[in-house]
């Protein structure tokens, strides 16, 4: 009998958890790393053309109808993983504060504004500035999206019933969230392939007998409760409280 191993693509909202989700899955035998995709710089239909049985790839991908069929028809798996859009903004803003991570936008974020509150009131609701600003850090145009643009390209991928759906907080805030979540995906990717149960079952015991991998460690969440004042608060629900709550993050405006 022949064995077919499943292929697979980790899909996700930047800044979500999406390489700690590739650590996990791509560790599960006989599973392997595969490569990562890049929307913007290569052709993602001959990029995915590669994927080869048992391997377990990861990237940002726009929702169409045309690539959920295109998926479908090819038989590649996805597991799409997102987080609260508070700690997203949260984590966004810090990788731009780093210098060591040398963002274009760093200069302006670090000299033009302000304060925390001004840089997280502009994530949150979008900006742009002048040119002549922009030209004054160096920069051609200087803008955001506010933080629904960022989340909206992959919302619908939540509705492709082919596509096992993970809360990066399930992931990361308890040892029994984790395994029940890493059940999950293996139940999902084992589904229909004819591999031993056998092996899914060993791999899921391995897994709670291992210690908690670093990067899980580290992970954090809800972060945003240190930051946010009232004010920021009243801005957000405003912005994107209905996201919040399409999330499931909140059942209404009163937090």
């Amino acid at each position: 009998m022949t064995i077919k191993m499943p292929k697979a693509v980790l899909l996700g909202v930047p800044d979500s958890g999406i390489h700690i989700l590739n650590e996990l899955v791509s560790g599960m035998p006989p599973l392997r790393p595969g490569g990562w995709i890049n929307q913007w710089e290569e052709d993602v239909y001959a990029r995915l053309k590669t994927i080869r049985e048992g391997e377990v790839w990861a990237g940002y991908l726009d929702y169409s109808r045309e690539m959920k069929q295109w998926l479908d028809d090819h038989r590649i798996r996805r597991i799409f993983i997102y987080r609260d859009p508070r700690d997203v903004l949260l984590d966004q803003l810090s990788f731009i504060l780093n210098e060591d991570n040398k963002h274009l936008y760093y200069p302006y974020f670090t000299r033009h504004m302000k304060s925390l509150d001004e840089r997280l009131m502009k994530m949150i609701t979008g900006f742009y500035d002048t040119r002549a600003n922009a030209r004054r850090y160096g920069l051609q145009h200087i803008g955001y999206s506010n933080i629904n643009h960022v989340f909206i390209p992959y919302l619908r991928w939540l509705q492709d019933p082919n596509l096992c759906t993970i809360p990066y907080e399930n992931l990361v805030n308890a040892p029994s969230g984790y395994l029940a979540e890493m059940h999950r995906i293996a139940d999902y990717l084992w589904k229909d392939t004819r591999l031993p149960e056998r092996s899914k079952t060993e791999y899921l015991q391995r897994l709670q007998d291992a210690p908690v991998s670093q990067a899980l460690q580290h992970a954090t969440t809800g972060e945003w409760k240190r930051y946010f004042t009232d004010e920021i608060k009243r801005v957000f629900k405003q912005t994107a409280g209905e996201l919040l709550i399409y999330l499931g993050y909140e059942s209404d405006d009163h937090w």
